[in-house]
């Protein structure tokens, strides 16, 4: 989950305040697993690889 995405460093406070003002609903989730990933920028865009991949419960 992402809550913001920056290119340059600036104050993390206009962030924070946002988010803090949020009274977010439960919600239940079912994680199966969890990869581990190897992730680049050559190529003007991220991409990534699985590099393994680590089963849960």
């Amino acid at each position: 989950m992402s809550v913001a995405y920056l290119t340059a460093d600036g104050p993390a406070a206009p962030y924070i305040r946002a988010v803090e003002v949020i009274e977010p609903d439960r919600a239940a989730v079912r994680i199966s697993h969890i990869d581990l990933i190897e992730m680049h920028r050559d190529r003007r865009m991220y991409e990534w690889e699985v590099v393994a991949r680590f089963p849960l419960g």
